[in-house]
This record gives C-alpha cells, structure tokens and sequence, in this order.
C-alpha cells in the first residue's frame, strides 16, 4: 500500500492535480454553430444571444443551456435590437446588460438593455455615448460597468473608455486607453482591477497588457502577455483569478492554448492543453465549480459545435456538485471496484484527462474498473430523464 501511496502522489503531481482536467460536455441537441456571440452566466443559468453564422450573417436568437438535461432551450425572448455580431456584455448583481455590435445592413449600434433574468427580459437602458462601434470590450467591477476601444462600421478604431452606473443610468467618460486605438482585444477582472489589452491596431497585432483601476481610474502598464501578438482571444474571471487564451496567435494561427494569472509571481501561467479545442471568437460560461468554451471558428470556414468543461481538481478529488445531484465514489484511489453512495441505474461513461471514452455500459451501484490504467479519471452516470452525476477518481 506504502508503494501505491507514492505512485499516486507522482501520478497526482504529473498530471497536475492542482489545476484541473478537461472533458467534452455532452449535450443532447446541438445548436447553430456561431462566432462572435454574446455568452454570459447568471447563477446557474446560462445564456447565449445572436452571434454570426459561417458567412457572418448575422443571429438574433437565444438560448439557455439547461446544465441539468445537458441541452440547449430556445428562448422565446429574442434580442429587441438588430440581428448582430460582436456585441460585448457585463454582469452587475443578477442583471446582464448588452450592447453595441454590428448589423450587416444597418452597421453598428449605440443601443444597451439590461436582461432582467426573473422574467426573462429586455429593458432599453441609456445608449452607449461614444461612437456606434462593435468587437469592444466590456467588464464590471465594483457595482459598475466598464465599455471602451472597438471599431465602427467604416474601419476606425477606438481607444476611449466608460463607465455606466445602474444607480443613475448614466455613462461617464474615463481616461483614454493608453495602449492606442485598439479591436478585438480582450478585457477581464482581478480584485478591484480590469486587465484590458492584446487585439489589433490596424494590421498590426498586439501583446501588450494594461490594468484599469476601478477605484481611481487610473491605468498601469503590465508586463506583456507571453510573446505575439494575439486577437479574437476569450478573457474573464474563474474562482477570482484571471484567465486568457484561444485566439489567434500572431505568426502561428489559431491558437489551443489557456493561460492563467499567477498574482504570487505576477506572470502567465499555462493551464493543461485541451487538445480537441481551438478556436477564435469564440466564448466562455463560467460557472462556481467550473468553466465551459466552445463557440467560435476552428478556421476560416469550419464552425466549432462541441463544448468543453474544464473542472479544477482542488474542488475535491472524490465528490463533484453535480447539476442534478452530488455523488461520492469509494475506494477512492481504488484498485478493482469503485462503488456509489446512492442507488443509480442508468448508463455509466468513464472519461480519461484527454476527455476520451474508455469505456460505457450499464450501471448498478458498482463498477469493475480493474481494466484502467493508473490514472485519473471522470465516471458520468446518466439516469432516467437524462439526468447526469458525475465523479472524478484515480485508479491505482
């Protein structure tokens, strides 16, 4: 037993148990695949709005996926402004507030409304004060929102920058971005800061990184984002730590690569590789335990339709909170069988780190998972109704 204990924890350690591991969300109905949409999270709701189809057309439905039954719903509640692309949103409390984006017959828009999740509606609010422009950048911080840079329908860019306070309805101008006119760069949080940068400025793409002080609206310059310039990317907060990746790589292409920030040593830190996922304008649902991508284009042509969940180890290596459910696997590490605490029967499916099928079959109360390498591994158990629980656990 004392050699199994070290060859799990030199397992653990080199499959980087303190981050976490990828595996592909199973959804039951697939959606349009769409690129430059509008995602965002409130509670446990998730919600997708509009985006461009393959010919960037542009979408004005919307979803919410039902993280329960694992598939889409389509929303009666359409987006009241034009079919558009490339809008930005910012969550403040329970409210979701939209805006900006492009229309290919009527060009970019000033509009906002606020999304009131209880009824699920739209509420015009104040109109964005600085020129109709989209692929901007948006977060929220301190009870207010923050919107600034982009580029308008005729090819201009933009470096200013504002504040919208819900108390008062009503915008303010800030100072400038100081990194230059900037498009399709990125913006997410950490503590009372927004990092805002990377994109393009004409041809040109960027690398550079600023931090927004929401306290006293000032701007420092940060250390560059790794090396290239990098645009298209998707950016926000997870478990309070900033989080940076996708896109498009300068000089490389699309790029599968997340990126993490290490307040202690202030540097980027390379998260695991999702191997089956890359993608530019694409986008992300954040949830307490875990986070979603999917979205966006593999290439120029090609659509991503599959989702990802990345789910961090540190939230506990033998019990996952499930959407349905919470179920706890025992022995675990385990060596032959691995039993439930609650009576399931349905269809068992166990995932690899790589988010591969190893193996499926039925399911009662107990599975024989002698066969596995060392390794570590998810069990999904599907049950009456489509319902999922899941487990993570590592076989000796």
């Amino acid at each position: 037993m004392k050699i199994n204990l070290i060859i799990l924890s030199l397992l653990i350690s080199s499959l980087g148990f303190g981050q976490g591991y990828w595996t592909e969300e199973l959804i039951i109905n697939r959606i349009q695949g769409r690129t430059s949409c509008v995602t965002f999270t409130l509670g446990n709701r998730a919600f997708v709005i509009g985006g461009a189809d393959s010919s960037y057309s542009a979408l004005d439905d919307m979803y919410e996926l039902d993280v329960k039954s694992g598939s889409w719903v389509k929303l009666k509640t359409k987006y009241p402004g034009d079919a558009s692309h490339s809008q930005v949103s910012f969550i403040i409390d329970t409210v979701a507030y939209i805006g900006l984006g492009y229309n290919p017959n009527n060009g970019c828009t000033r509009q906002f409304y606020r999304f009131e999740v209880v009824n699920d509606t739209f509420i015009p609010i104040a109109a964005f004060p600085g020129t109709a422009r989209f692929e901007a950048v948006a977060f929220s911080n301190n009870g207010k929102g923050y919107v600034g840079l982009g580029m308008d329908e005729f090819g201009s860019s933009y470096n200013d920058f504002y504040e919208y306070n819900p108390k008062t309805n009503s915008w303010k101008r800030l100072a400038d971005f100081p990194g230059g006119f900037r498009y399709s760069a990125v913006a997410t949080t950490f503590n009372e800061f927004g990092f805002v940068g990377l994109g393009a400025e004409g041809v040109t793409v960027k690398n550079d990184l600023y931090s927004f002080n929401t306290l006293n609206g000032s701007w420092t310059k940060l250390s560059d984002f790794l090396t290239g310039g990098r645009y298209e990317n998707i950016a926000f907060n997870f478990r309070g730590i900033p989080h940076i990746g996708f896109g498009f790589l300068d000089g490389v292409g699309i790029d599968q690569q997340l990126f993490r920030f290490d307040s202690a040593n202030r540097k980027w830190v390379l998260m695991e590789i999702n191997s089956e996922f890359k993608g530019f304008a694409s986008s992300a649902f954040v949830f307490d335990d875990y986070f979603i991508v999917g979205f966006g284009k593999k290439n120029n042509a090609i659509l991503n339709t599959k989702f990802y969940r990345f789910t961090e180890w540190g939230l506990g290596s033998n019990r996952i909170k499930n959407e349905t459910d919470a179920i706890v696997v025992s022995p675990n590490p385990v060596d032959k069988t691995i039993f439930c605490n609650q009576r399931l029967h349905g269809i068992f499916e166990i995932f690899d780190l790589r988010g591969v099928l190893i193996s499926t079959g039925e399911f009662k109360t107990e599975l024989d998972v002698s066969f596995l390498s060392a390794g570590i591994y998810e069990l999904r158990i599907q049950t009456k109704g489509f319902s999922w629980h899941r487990a993570k656990f590592v076989k000796i």
